[in-house]
């Protein structure tokens, strides 16, 4: 065999015995490959027209589980209000004049305006979360994020919240400002500093100083608030002073539940 017809050999010998090695050590990972973890929950908050609508108004229905895509996913709101309307129909609880909550909104103008959750209702501050009933959701990652689109007016601004596996709660420093149109916006987890946070009140709690970065690891509700309440004219249903948001992505490896 000449050295030409042996050196092809070789390589092939060598490459065979690198597949082996590493078959035998475990998968090595793909350099290549995207490091950035999947979605693990995204919501667009879908709303029905109903029968014989011309679609030249709005839609507005109290904000529910309704409006959950997922199957897998389930709504926890939060908040000092909730007993003046969860479980009414939006008309009903504008009809005794006790609605002070979150609003599920469809804009004419879908392009401009699309269907979103409006915090203008909340009288006192309202929060959401979101939550995989069959798994929690490991953010302590690199490229554990969070993708949004929202609109804010007057001083509002958006903030992410979440709760973990045994019970805390945090809220994130990241704060989606105030715009005169829909902005869309990605941030990482790794880049916030948190809170405390008390889902009943919808506040800070705690010193007020930034704690140690929480363990991220196993996350059970992710979601979202904007602290301070709607404009109180026209029962919160003015423009000028509120927080919207279009939809909500979620980016983490999913962790089966103990």
């Amino acid at each position: 065999m000449s050295v030409r017809q042996l050196i092809p050999s070789l390589v092939l010998c060598s490459f065979a015995g690198c597949l082996i090695s590493t078959a035998a050590t475990g998968q090595q990972p793909d350099p290549l490959a995207d490091p950035r973890p999947p979605l693990f929950i995204g919501e667009t908050f879908p709303i029905a027209a109903p029968p014989d609508f011309d679609y030249s108004g709005q839609i507005i229905e109290s904000f529910s589980q309704q409006h959950i895509e997922s199957d897998n996913v389930e709504l926890t709101i939060y908040g000092q209000t909730l007993s003046n309307w969860v479980g009414l129909s939006h008309e009903e609880s504008r009809a005794r004049g006790t609605h002070q909550g979150l609003e599920n909104v469809w804009g004419p103008v879908a392009a401009y305006d699309p269907s979103y959750i409006f915090f203008g209702p909340c009288f006192t501050p309202c929060a959401f979360t979101l939550k995989d009933i069959n798994n929690l959701v490991d953010l302590s990652g690199l490229y554990a994020r969070v993708k949004w689109r929202t609109r804010q007016s007057g001083f509002h601004n958006m903030q992410i919240i979440i709760k973990l596996e045994n019970g805390d709660w945090f809220i994130g420093d990241y704060q989606e400002p105030p715009t005169i149109d829909w902005q869309e916006r990605e941030f990482s987890f790794v880049d916030l500093r948190w809170q405390e946070f008390n889902p009943e009140y919808v506040v800070t709690e705690g010193t007020g100083n930034f704690v140690e970065t929480p363990d991220l690891s196993r996350v059970e509700e992710v979601g979202v608030t904007s602290l301070i309440t709607g404009n109180l004219h026209n029962d919160g249903h003015g423009p000028s002073s509120a927080a919207r948001i279009d939809f909500i992505e979620i980016y983490g490896e999913a962790v089966p539940r103990r």
